[in-house]
């Protein structure tokens, strides 16, 4: 399950719940952070690629992450 623009894993784990929509106590759930959403890779917490020296991404770019 990815994320939505400006959401988190925290905010979709409700999905992965018992009893859920995809019961974890049933299924093997997988919910993915999008990239720079302070969570995943970011400029703000990435240690050796801090601020200006992280990678630009677009948008293309976290979907096409999402898809593989």
């Amino acid at each position: 399950m990815p994320t939505w623009f400006g959401g988190t894993s925290a905010n979709g784990s409700f999905v992965t719940n018992p009893g859920g929509i995809a019961d974890s106590t049933q299924y093997f759930a997988i919910v993915v952070d999008a990239l720079g959403d302070g969570i995943s890779s970011s400029p703000s917490n990435s240690p050796t690629q801090a601020e200006a020296l992280f990678p630009q991404f677009s948008i293309r770019d976290m979907v096409r992450s999402e898809l593989h």
